[in-house]
């Protein structure tokens, strides 16, 4: 995952859309990854399927089924997330530009190094 986002962020200035590829790939994985460790309870980088969910459980709350309060709760602040995610990432992008996503790429191979 560190290695396809350092791949993106390195080669985002060629006008080959091969860099695209490498970042789609990474959300993939990451989305794997996060999905298989929580039992499908999240979700990190795919918000249609957050939202979708959000509106199955509001209505089932609606119904009186309380069955999945706490998915319907962890699926708010989910969301919550990506959304001042979106934002901080639109302002980094917009202040040190293909390096804002180094940050992403040396943490992540922290993450790795440091679960070994």
């Amino acid at each position: 995952l560190a290695t396809l986002l350092l791949v993106s962020s390195n080669n985002n200035n060629n006008s080959s859309s091969n860099w695209i590829l490498c970042l789609l790939v990474a959300n993939g994985i990451q989305n794997s990854i996060s999905s298989s460790l929580t039992s499908n309870l999240m979700r990190t980088s795919h918000y249609s399927g957050i939202t979708s969910d959000i509106g199955t459980y509001i209505g089932q709350t609606v119904r009186g089924n309380k069955t999945n309060g706490i998915k319907l709760k962890v699926f708010v602040v989910l969301a919550t997330c990506f959304w001042i995610g979106g934002y901080v990432s639109f302002g980094l992008v917009d202040k040190f530009g293909n390096w804002s996503l180094m940050f992403s790429s040396v943490l992540y191979l922290m993450f790795g190094l440091f679960s070994l």
